[in-house]
């Protein structure tokens, strides 16, 4: 309660104000991070397992391939997950280390997490290793952006972007 007294209101408190127009700027260096550490992880994942490993480590299964389905998906995907979860990660998680043990540790922590609780639907240990490497790319780059801008709107908004296109992937494959 002392926090949000000092920030005035539980919204300055975890990060999350109305977005500006800086925060286009923040989500294109957030993005070129997590999308270069994509492909690092990416192309040292497959060369380890002979071209498995992101095959496996698809976390987004859809049995009915129907039109109601796919809006359904993208609404929890892509609108309210990445919401959801850098308000817990990034506002919550981060900036409750960060009292505790300062940037870098609290970063590479609620990263860690973050990517663990992204391999439940994973079977395999390759999929599951590739798909946390490479969410945990995500999860860093968001707390640089954090750490940055002092607010959540870039990374919530990158979050979102990568989201989308897992979806619209999703899609493509299943026509």
């Amino acid at each position: 309660r002392d926090l949000v007294r000092r920030y005035a209101g539980w919204g300055w408190t975890f990060g999350l104000q109305r977005p500006k127009w800086m925060d286009l700027a923040w989500l294109a260096a957030g993005f070129g991070m997590a999308f270069g550490g994509r492909i690092v992880v990416g192309v040292v994942a497959n060369g380890l397992s002979h071209g498995k490993a992101l095959e496996q480590s698809q976390n987004l299964v859809v049995k009915s391939h129907s039109v109601a389905v796919y809006i359904v998906l993208g609404v929890i995907v892509v609108l309210i997950a990445p919401v959801v979860e850098e308000l817990m990660f990034r506002g919550m998680m981060l900036r409750t280390f960060m009292r505790r043990w300062g940037f870098w540790p609290a970063a590479l922590l609620s990263s860690a997490i973050f990517a663990v609780f992204h391999t439940y639907e994973v079977s395999t240990l390759a999929g599951a290793l590739t798909l946390a490497a490479v969410v945990f790319t995500l999860g860093l780059s968001n707390c640089l952006l954090v750490r940055w801008s002092g607010r959540l709107a870039a990374g919530i908004m990158n979050h979102m972007l990568f989201n989308g296109l897992a979806v619209l992937v999703l899609i493509l494959m299943n026509t």
